[in-house]
């Protein structure tokens, strides 16, 4: 009578982990000494023999007196206390080098003290500044962005060899901390035209969700000179011909001096306009309300202007 085959069993599987079934249900492989054998007639007693030979006793040894290699990857388990101090430095220690602008080729040669607590070197400062630093300190602009109702952008382009850099930099006011200037986008670009840099600005102004409106002092200043066509005076006019007429010689400032002094009338220094948005109108107005002082000392020189 023929015998049935044995057949490798979950409770086999439990006692002996480290052999493991292959194709066959009858077939079996150590993985300690790589040995393949077969299962099917012996059963349990073929498991037995095999770790009674001496190629897997001495397998057996090595893999006692060997560390395994994964002792030298990271755990995945959760951190420690110690392991969140040792972190924090590191982010610490990046950070000072991002800060201080330093290369990062500075953290290879550091002191042998803080070797001794945690190691930081180039590559692994580079990967906290980008990975971790960057997105975070972008974030948190992008949070600031919600408190301001303007924001002014400025750019630059600067060379580093054959390599065309472009600087974005911003420009808000927070009611609580005062203004701010921030960078927020520096990227290569393949040139400086025009063109290049309008594309390169869109894109920073879609990427962050900002909306380009322009310089709003030029707006409110295109908007008061429509206004200001509409009157009856041209008051620009007078206030750059008056400024004119005592800018060009000292003479007629001195002459405008003795003549407050003989009425009365405080002396202040005339403001100048020109067709800038950076110069106040209203403040030479301000200044020139008093046409009837004028008037009267337009009346006493041969040479005013009309």
């Amino acid at each position: 009578m023929p015998k049935r085959k044995c057949w490798f069993n979950i409770t086999l599987q439990h006692k002996y982990q480290f052999i493991k079934q292959r194709n066959e249900n009858t077939d079996v492989t150590c993985e300690k000494c790589r040995t393949d054998f077969s299962f099917g007639h012996g059963g349990a007693s073929e498991i037995k023999k095999h770790l009674k030979s001496e190629k897997h006793r001495l397998s057996d040894q090595a893999a006692a007196s060997s560390t395994s290699i994964l002792t030298f990857f990271e755990r995945t388990d959760s951190p420690t206390s110690k392991d969140l101090d040792i972190a924090a430095a590191k982010c610490a220690w990046a950070c000072h080098t991002m800060q201080h602008n330093y290369s990062f080729c500075s953290n290879d040669c550091s002191s042998h003290l803080i070797k001794q607590k945690f190691r930081c070197v180039r590559t692994k400062s580079q990967a906290i500044i980008v990975n971790l630093l960057s997105p975070m300190a972008t974030d948190k602009l992008k949070e600031q962005f919600r408190e301001t109702h303007s924001i002014t952008l400025l750019t630059d382009a600067s060379n580093h060899g054959s390599i065309k850099l472009f600087l974005v930099m911003i420009r808000y006011f927070l009611p609580y901390e005062g203004v701010k200037v921030k960078v927020l986008e520096f990227r290569e670009q393949p040139g400086e035209t025009s063109d290049i840099i309008v594309d390169y600005l869109k894109e920073v102004l879609s990427c962050n969700d900002l909306i380009g409106i322009g310089c709003r002092a030029r707006i409110v200043h295109n908007e008061i000179k429509t206004a200001a066509d509409c009157l009856p005076l041209d008051f620009e006019c007078i206030i750059v011909k008056i400024y004119s007429f005592f800018y060009i010689y000292s003479v007629q400032v001195e002459a405008l001096k003795e003549f407050c002094d003989s009425t009365d009338t405080e002396y202040h220094k005339l403001l100048g306009y020109s067709k800038t948005t950076w110069l106040a109108l209203m403040s030479a107005l301000e200044s020139s309300k008093n046409v009837s002082t004028f008037e009267k000392l337009f009346s006493k020189h041969q040479q005013m202007p009309k």
